[in-house]
C-alpha cells in the first residue's frame, strides 16, 4: 500500500496487476515527507506474525493506523482480466519453484503436468 499525503490518496497493490510499476510512479514523484510505503515482508507487532506489507488483506490492515487513510483518501487499484491475472500466477509459482522449471516459464514451455497442478 501506498499513501500519497499531498495528493490525498491511497494505492491499495493487488498482486500480478502491474503494481509494481505504479508503485514506482508514487514513489519516485512524492515530495520529501509525504510517502508512506507498506512493502516488503517483515514482523507484525501489532498481528503478531510476519505479513506481507504490499499485499495485506483488509482483515489485516483493519488493525493498522494506515488503515484510516481508507476512509479519508480516494484510494485506487489496478486489476486485470481474471484469467490473465491466472495464467500470469501460474507462470509466477513455476518460475519461483526451480530453476529448471523457471527456465520453462520463460521459454513459454508449461508442461501439461505445470498445468494441471
Amino acid at each position: 500500500m501506498i499513501i500519497r499525503h499531498d495528493l490525498k490518496l491511497v494505492f491499495l497493490h493487488v498482486p500480478k496487476c502491474a503494481g509494481k510499476n505504479l508503485r514506482e510512479i508514487l514513489v519516485e514523484t512524492a515530495p520529501t515527507g509525504q510517502l508512506e510505503e507498506l512493502w516488503n515482508y517483515g514482523y507484525s507487532n501489532i498481528l503478531h506474525r510476519y505479513v506481507d506489507f504490499a499485499h495485506l488483506p483488509l482483515s489485516d490492515l483493519y488493525c493498522l493506523k494506515e488503515y484510516d487513510y481508507l476512509n479519508r483518501y480516494k484510494v485506487f487499484a489496478c486489476t486485470r482480466n481474471p484469467y490473465a491475472r491466472l495464467a500470469s500466477a501460474v507462470n509466477e509459482y513455476y518460475r519461483q519453484k526451480t530453476k529448471e522449471e523457471e527456465s520453462k516459464v520463460n521459454r513459454g514451455h508449461l508442461t501439461r503436468r505445470m498445468k494441471k497442478s
